[in-house]
C-alpha cells in the first residue's frame, strides 16, 4: 500500500536539531520512498530531503539490490517512529549516495524498548552538517554500522548517538569506512546509568571520537576498539583525540594509531563523572599513541575523584606531557615504548611500572609521585623524571636529572649517558649486591653519575672501552655524593678492551669514585695468552714488552705509546711491536755483507772483463789454460789438449785490466719463532781491477768497486737503501794442477733507512749511519782430470767477514726530532766454508773460441747472531735486543758461466750464481765485455 508522502521544508531545522524530537502522529513519505508492505520502505531514485513518521516499526532500504536501482539524496533521510527503526542499504552496482546541503540520515525514536539498526551503509555521505544521527529514548540495543563504500565526509559530525533515556540500552558504533569531518567523527551522547557502549575503528577517522553523558553524572561503559592499520586523528576543531567525559568505565583497546597534533590531546579522561575508572591498551608491536610536544597524551580527572591505567603492552606511546587531576590517580604499566617529549602536569598520583623502555627527551619531564618500578627494559633520562626509583631490573641511564631517590636493586644497572654522559639523581642512591653501576670511558671523557645524597655501593662496577685517545694516569671521576660515598664495589669487570696492556684502576673518596688507566705488563699479557700459541708475542716480541715493563716499572712515563698498550689482543700486540722494534735494521748488515763476498769473488774470477784466463794462475781446471786464448794461435782455433802448452807459456805484458758488473736479488724467510719478517734485497756494482803478474805462475792486484744494495720487508715494515764503497788487494797463483786465491777488501756503506709506525702517527722515520766491512776470502782448486775438453776440479773456499755498525738515533723526516729508537752500535763476524765441484769446458760456438764452467758446491755458515740492541725514544731504561733472521747454516752453491772470444781484443760473457737453503734464495748475475789492450 503506497501511502500519501508529504514535504516539510520549513520546519525542517528544528524538526532536525541535536535535541528535537517529531511526534509522531501520521505516517507520512514520499512517493520515491514506495511503502510495501505496511511499515517498509524502499527509497531509489533522486530524492530531496524524505521524513518517515510511524506509530510502530519501520524498515527502510535505500536502493533496490533486486532491481539494482540506487537512490541519491540531495536532503536527509529523517526516520521517526516510536516502535524499532531498521536501515539498510542494498547492494547496487551504482552506489547510492547523500549529497546536500543538510544531513545524511536522521533516526528519532521516543520513550520505547524498541531496538534500532542502521546497518550495511554502502553509500557515501558528503553532508553540511552531519553524516548519521541517531536520537533515541530507549532502553533497547542500537547497532550504527558503515561498511566499504560508506564514506562519510562532513562539515560537522560524522556518526551521532544520543540516548536520553535513563536506563538506555546498549550501543555498537562500527566504523567500515573514512570518516572525515570539521567536527567530531564519532560522538556518543548517553544518560547516566546506560549500558554499554562500543565504538568499533576498522576505518580512518579524522575529527576524534567522543563519549560522554548528557547527565553530567555519569554514564555506562564505553569501549573503544581501534583496529591495525588504521588512524584515529583530530581536526582543527579538536581538543583531544579521544574524549571521554562522564563516562563511568572506559577501555580503549589501541591495535593502531591515535594521533594528535599541535596542542591537542590525544586521549582525555574523567570529566563530569563523580567517580570513574579506565584502561587503555596498545595491544599490538604496531599500536601507537602520538601527542606532539605542544600537547598533552593523556588528561585524567577533573573535580571528582578519576582512575586510568595505561597498558602499553607491545606498543610505542609518544607523547606530550601527562597532566593528572588532583584528585586522581594514573597508572603507567609499559611493556613497550614510551617516549616522553613535553611536561606535563600532576596534581594527583601517577606511578609507572616499566619492563620496556622509556624515554623522557631533553627538555620534557614525567613525574611519578605515585612511585616508578621497573622489572627489566630500559628508562632513558635526558630531560627531568620526578620519582623514587626502584629498579628490580633493566637499565636506568640517559643524560637528564632525577628528582628522588634511586634504589638499584640485583639485576639491575645505572648506566649514565647516552654513550658518554652525566646523570644526576638529586636524592640518595644505593647499589644492592649483584646490581651493576656501568661506566662507559671514551678517549678523554667517561660516564658520572651525580648524587645529591648519599651514595650506598656494592655490586659491579662494569667498565666500559668506548675508544678514542687515552692517557695512562690520568684520573676519570665516575660517581660523586655530596652526602658522602659508603662501600665499595664488589666486582670491576671490563666490557671490551681498553687494550691487552692496560690495567684500570679503581679508587675511592669520601665523596667520589675514580677510575685510572695505567700501564700493565705486556710480558704479563703474552703469558695469558698462553706460550707458544698463535697469538703468543715472538721472542723479539717479548724482549721489546719486557725492556718496556721494566722502564715503567723503574718510572718511565708510556702515555706516548698508549696506542701500542691499547692493542686489542697478543696477536695485534704482536705486530704492533713489530713496527715499534726498528726490524729494518736487521736487515741492513746484509746489504754490505752480500755486496763485499761478491766484490772479493769477481777480483778472484779469471774471466772477470779484460782478463786472459790463459794468464790467470787459479784456472787449474780450466781447458781454456791452453792455446785457446794464446795470442798467437788464430782466433777460431780449436784448442789442443797439450797439457805442456800451460807450462810453456810466456806472456806478452805483465799486467791487464779487468772490470766486470755485478747484479743480484734475494729472498729471506722470516721467523715466526723469532718474530721476524720476509725481506727482499736487490743490488748492482761496477768491479774494476788492475792485475800485475809477478811471475808465470802467480799474479797479484789491486780492485775498487762501487754501487747500491737495497732491502724491503713485507707488511711496510721498512725499506732500506746503501750505497757502497769498496777497495781490495788480492793474489792467486798456480803450482802444476793445484791454484790458490786469496783477497781482502774493505767496503763502506752508507745506510739509510725509512720507517712507519702507524699506530703513533710516524709514517717517515729516518735512519741514517756507515758501516764499516772488512772481508777475506781464500780458494783453491786442484784439476783432477781432463776428458777430452772437459776439466774436472774440486774446490774449496773460505770467506770471514766483519761489520761494524756505529750507534745512531732514528729521526723523524719531516721534523728532524727524534723519533723511534736510539741504536747502540754493534759488530758481528760472519764466517762461510765451502766445498765444490767445478767442470770447465772449451769449444767452438758460432765459429769463435768458447770457454764455459759450472761450479756446485756446498756452503757451511758459522754464522753471526745478526743481533742489535736498542731504547726506545722518550722511555728511558727501555733497551731491548733484537734478534734478525739469520742464513742458514747449510745452502747450496750453484755457479755458471759462459765467455766467448770475439776476436784477438775483445770477449763476451755471462755469470750466474745462487744460493739456496731452506728460507734463503740468492741469486747474483754480471754481463762483461772486455777488451785487451
Amino acid at each position: 500500500m503506497l501511502r500519501q508522502a508529504r514535504i516539510v521544508v520549513s520546519a525542517l531545522a528544528a524538526t532536525l536539531g541535536a535535541a528535537g524530537f517529531v511526534s509522531v502522529t501520521t505516517d507520512q513519505a514520499f512517493a520515491a520512498c514506495a511503502e510495501a508492505p505496511a511499515g517498509t520502505y524502499t527509497c531509489i531514485g533522486s530524492n530531496s530531503t524524505i521524513l518517515i513518521n510511524e506509530t510502530g516499526p519501520v524498515t527502510v532500504s535505500i536502493g533496490n539490490a533486486v532491481t539494482d536501482q540506487n537512490a541519491t539524496f540531495s536532503g536527509p533521510l529523517q526516520i521517526a517512529s516510536d516502535g524499532a527503526i531498521t536501515v539498510n542499504a542494498a547492494q547496487t552496482s551504482a552506489s547510492s549516495s547523500f549529497d546536500g546541503a543538510g544531513r545524511g540520515i536522521i533516526i528519532l525514536q521516543s520513550d520505547s524498548a524498541e531496538n534500532i539498526s542502521v546497518t550495511g551503509i554502502n553509500t557515501p555521505i558528503n553532508v553540511r552538517d552531519g553524516g548519521i544521527s541517531v536520537l533515541a529514548s530507549t532502553t533497547g540495543t542500537t547497532i550504527i554500522e558503515t561498511v566499504k563504500g560508506g564514506t562519510i565526509v562532513s562539515g560537522n559530525f560524522g556518526i551521532s548517538y544520543q540516548s536520553r533515556h535513563w536506563n538506555a540500552g546498549d550501543a555498537t558504533i562500527t566504523v567500515g569506512d573514512t570518516i572525515t569531518t570539521t567536527g567530531t567523527g564519532v560522538n556518543m551522547d548517553v544518560a547516566v546509568g546506560s549500558g554499554s557502549n562500543t565504538v568499533n575503528i576498522n576505518a580512518n577517522v579524522v575529527g576524534g571520537i567522543a563519549i560522554g553523558s548528557w547527565t553530567g553524572r555519569g554514564a555506562g561503559k564505553a569501549i573503544i576498539n581501534i583496529a591495525s592499520g588504521t588512524t584515529v586523528a583530530g581536526n582543527s576543531s579538536s581538543t583531544a583525540v579521544i574524549w571521554l567525559a562522564g563516562v563511568v568505565q572506559g577501555t580503549i583497546n589501541n591495535s593502531g594509531t591515535i594521533s594528535a597534533v599541535g596542542s591537542q590531546r590525544a586521549v582525555s579522561f574523567g570529566e563530569n563523572a563523580s567517580s570513574s575508572t579506565s584502561t587503555v591498551f596498545n595491544n599490538t608491536s604496531g599500536a601507537r599513541v602520538s601527542a606532539d610536544p605542544a600537547g598533552l597524551a593523556f588528561v585524567a580527572g577533573g573535580q571528582s575523584p578519576y582512575s586510568l591505567t595505561i597498558n602499553n603492552e607491545a606498543g610505542a606511546i609518544v607523547v606530550g606531557g601527562v597532566s593528572v587531576g588532583r584528585w586522581s590517580t594514573v597508572t603507567i604499566n609499559n611493556a613497550g615504548t614510551w617516549t616522553v617529549n613535553a611536561a606535563g602536569d600532576v596534581y594527583g598520583q601517577l606511578t609507572l611500572n616499566n619492563s620496556g623502555t622509556v624515554t623522557v627527551d631533553a627538555g620534557s619531564a614525567l613525574s611519578a609521585n605515585g612511585g616508578y618500578a621497573q622489572s627489566a627494559g630500559a628508562t632513558t633520562v635526558n630531560g627531568t623524571l620526578s620519582a623514587d626509583i626502584v629498579l628490580n631490573g633493566g637499565t636506568l641511564g640517559g643524560s637528564g636529572k632525577v628528582i628522588g631517590n634511586v634504589s638499584v636493586g640485583a639485576g639491575a644497572t645505572v648506566a649514565p649517558g647516552n654513550s658518554v654522559g652525566p646523570l644526576s639523581i638529586t636524592g640518595n642512591a644505593s647499589f644492592a649486591s649483584g646490581s651493576t653501576y656501568r661506566v662507559e670511558i671514551q678517549g678523554a671523557n667517561a660516564d658520572l653519575l651525580t648524587i645529591g645524597g648519599t651514595a650506598t655501593l656494592a655490586g659491579t662496577m662494569q667498565l666500559v672501552a668506548g675508544g678514542g685517545s687515552y692517557t695512562f694516569y690520568t684520573p676519570y671521576t665516575v660517581l660523586t655524593a655530596s652526602g658522602g660515598v659508603s662501600g665499595t664495589f664488589d666486582t670491576i669487570t671490563t666490557e671490551g678492551s681498553f687494550g691487552v696492556g692496560v690495567a684500570a684502576e679503581v679508587s675511592y673518596t669520601t665523596d667520589s669514585v675514580q677510575v685510572k688507566l695505567n700501564p700493565g705488563s705486556l710480558f704479563g699479557a703474552t703469558m695469558a695468552a698462553g706460550p707458544g700459541g698463535s697469538n703468543a708475542l715472538s721472542l723479539n716480541g717479548i724482549s721489546l714488552a719486557v725492556a718496556m715493563d721494566r722502564a715503567v716499572a723503574n718510572g718511565a712515563d708510556p702515555s706516548f705509546l698508549y696506542p701500542i698498550y691499547s692493542t686489542r689482543d697478543v696477536r695485534a700486540l704482536n705486530e704492533a711491536l713489530k713496527t715499534l722494534s726498528g726490524e729494518v735494521h736487521s736487515v741492513t748488515a746484509g746489504l754490505g755483507l752480500s755486496a763485499a763476498s761478491g766484490f772479493l769473488q769477481a777480483a778472484l774470477d779469471p774471466f772477470a772483463a779484460g782478463r786472459d784466463p790463459v794468464a790467470m794462475p787459479n784456472t787449474a781446471g780450466a781447458v781454456a789454460t791452453s792455446d785457446a786464448y794464446a795470442s798467437a794461435g788464430p782466433a777460431g782455433a780449436a784448442p789442443s789438449r797439450d797439457a805442456n802448452v800451460a807450462g810453456r807459456f810466456t806472456p806478452d805484458r805483465r799486467y791487464a785490466a779487468w772490470g766486470q758488473i755485478i747484479g743480484s736479488a734475494s729472498r729471506r724467510d722470516g721467523d715466526r719463532h723469532l718474530g721476524t719478517s720476509n725481506s727482499n734485497s736487490s743490488g748492482g756494482h761496477v768491479a774494476l781491477g788492475i792485475d800485475l803478474l809477478i811471475s808465470p805462475e802467480a799474479v797479484v792486484g789491486f780492485g775498487i768497486a762501487a754501487g747500491e744494495a737495497r732491502a724491503s720487508l713485507t707488511n711496510r715494515l721498512g725499506d732500506a737503501k746503501a750505497d757502497i764503497f769498496q777497495a781490495g788487494v788480492y793474489g792467486m797463483t798456480r803450482i802444476d794442477a793445484f791454484s790458490l786465491g786469496a783477497a781482502l777488501g774493505y767496503a763502506s756503506a752508507d745506510t739509510e733507512t725509512t720507517r712507519a709506525i702507524p699506530l703513533l702517527g710516524a709514517f717517515a722515520i729516518k735512519g741514517k749511519y756507515r758501516s764499516d766491512i772488512w772481508s777475506g776470502r781464500i780458494e783453491s782448486s786442484y784439476r783432477l782430470l781432463n776428458v777430452g775438453d772437459l776439466a774436472v776440479s774440486p774446490y774449496t773456499a773460505f770467506t770471514a767477514q766483519h761489520i761494524r755498525t756505529p750507534g745512531f738515533t732514528e729521526r723523524d723526516g719531516a721534523t728532524g726530532l727524534p723519533t723511534g729508537l736510539i741504536v747502540n752500535s754493534r759488530s758481528d763476524t760472519i764466517m762461510r766454508t765451502e766445498l765444490g765441484l767445478r767442470l770447465d769446458a772449451s769449444t767452438i760456438l758460432f765459429g769463435q773460441s768458447a770457454t764455459a764452467f759450472g761450479k756446485l758446491g756446498w756452503g757451511y755458515y758459522a754464522r753471526g747472531d745478526n743481533r742489535f740492541s736498542a731504547s726506545l725514544v722518550g722511555l728511558l731504561g727501555s733497551t731491548f735486543a733484537f734478534q734478525g733472521t739469520r742464513s742458514d747454516r747449510n745452502t747450496a752453491l750453484l755457479s755458471t758461466g759462459l765467455d766467448i772470444r770475439l776476436g784477438p781484443a775483445a770477449t763476451l760473457g755471462a755469470r750466474f750464481d745462487g744460493e739456496l737453503s731452506q728460507n734463503t734464495q740468492a741469486y747474483a748475475g754480471s754481463a762483461t765485455f772486455k777488451i785487451r789492450f
